[in-house]
């Protein structure tokens, strides 16, 4: 694993296609927020969560992102992105990402999500299952 994901307890590797390029030859900028998405739902399928969220009739819905690019990609490459979750309140949190080329270690972007918790019936926000708060906690403090 990278050293600049050391403070990261979740990582996804990401191959890199050569249809993610643009005209100017290196990963389009949209194309990273689908990295991300992968990412996101890497991380929550890593705790069983989606499965948790449909039990109890909720889901997550990305409420915003950004992202600040740092370096160019190019094909062929492997990323790895790091996911933590920053912040969490009763019915969403705060993700950070950090993508990293895995051939020179560089920090190629940063980005950071807010995630909501939703009700699937009436698409409102509700609380986090309890079960997936815990599970989260755990993997972001293990000592706690």
């Amino acid at each position: 694993m990278s050293s600049r994901l050391q403070e990261f307890r979740f990582v996804h590797p990401q191959e890199v296609t050569w249809g993610d390029m643009d005209a100017l030859g290196h990963v389009n900028n949209t194309v990273y927020f689908r990295y991300l998405e992968n990412a996101r739902l890497a991380y929550f399928l890593s705790l069983d969560g989606l499965q948790i969220m449909h039990r109890h009739g909720c889901g997550p819905v990305l409420a915003d992102t950004r992202c600040r690019f740092r370096k160019p990609v190019r094909y062929p490459a492997h990323l790895q992105i790091g996911v933590r979750v920053e912040e969490m309140s009763q019915d969403r949190l705060r993700q950070v990402y950090h993508l990293v080329r895995q051939s020179d270690d560089q920090l190629v972007a940063e980005a950071e999500a807010s995630v909501v918790c939703i009700g699937l019936e009436d698409g409102r926000p509700r609380p986090w299952p309890e079960e997936l708060r815990q599970a989260m906690q755990a993997r972001e403090n293990p000592f706690c």
